[in-house]
């Protein structure tokens, strides 16, 4: 079975992350513009300076984000890499590459059983035994 390395899914991870980190540039230089207008040509009409400042903080946001969901995504996949290791090495699966060098491992001992038949969990203590009924 060949190894995954998920190279369409990286090649996505790589294009959304690029065009994240576009709009957010793209989103500050539209800040940039407004602050520009504000200071240099002292525009301070509330709809000639909503595009720019209120847009560009938008814009740059949505890049942030881009760019934060690109990096969740890649996570994804090194913890896919990483678990897909871990399963290929457990000493007890027949095809596994650790398989002849590990022992086996022994199998858990046989939970404890009441007289109704029920099995008692392993991780408390063995419930009492039911009291006889008078009658």
């Amino acid at each position: 079975m060949p190894a995954r390395r998920y190279r369409l899914g990286r090649a996505a991870v790589w294009l959304l992350s690029v065009l994240g980190w576009l709009l957010l540039a793209g989103g500050l230089v539209l800040i940039g513009l407004g602050v520009f207008q504000m200071i240099v040509l002292g525009t301070r009409d509330l709809w000639l300076l909503a595009p720019y400042l209120g847009g560009g903080f938008a814009v740059a946001m949505n890049g942030l984000f881009m760019v934060a969901g690109a990096q969740g995504m890649l996570a994804l996949f090194d913890i896919a890499l990483s678990g897909r290791a871990l399963v290929l090495n457990v000493p007890s699966q027949p095809g596994s590459a650790a398989a002849g060098r590990a022992q086996p491992v022994p199998a858990p001992p046989e939970p404890a059983r009441d007289p109704r038949g029920r099995a008692q969990p392993m991780l408390r203590r063995p419930a009492q035994p039911p009291e006889p009924e008078e009658p």
